[in-house]
């Protein structure tokens, strides 16, 4: 499913944005909010045991340091942390229809609503929409 992101003044305008994340994986759209979402900054590290020139990504985030991102894209309680950084102050509504789920938000004076084919998807896109990045 191709995910739409639409964001609605209160006064009534809007504009719709297609995000042709069908294209992105899992693990680019959580590196995304682990960076412009829950403030993670990625380094390249070397393999202890590796051959020179073997390096993986390391995240940090001033507190630890970590291998591996949380999944959330995928796994609803990740997704739940990133609802808690950056709509813990705001409203939203989550509907579950037959074949998507549509979440709104409540943003700065905009709603921005989001289709998506999963809620930690759509947790994601509206974060990542509410802080400027656009995944299209």
């Amino acid at each position: 499913m191709t995910s739409t992101a639409v964001i609605k003044s209160i006064n009534g305008q809007h504009s719709s944005h297609s995000h042709g994340v069908g294209g992105m994986t899992d693990t680019q759209l959580d590196a995304l909010v682990a960076e412009h979402v829950m403030g993670w900054t990625k380094y390249l590290e070397d393999y202890p045991d590796g051959e020179p020139g073997e390096t993986y990504d390391s995240w940090d985030d001033d507190k630890k340091r970590l291998s591996v991102l949380p999944n959330y894209s995928t796994s609803m309680a990740a997704a739940w942390e990133v609802v808690e950084k950056q709509f813990s102050k705001t409203a939203f509504t989550f509907d579950h229809c037959e074949n998507y789920v549509k979440l709104v938000v409540a943003w700065e004076g905009d709603l921005i609503e989001i289709e998506s084919d999963t809620a930690p998807r759509a947790i994601c896109l509206a974060a990542l929409k509410a802080v400027g990045v656009s995944v299209e």
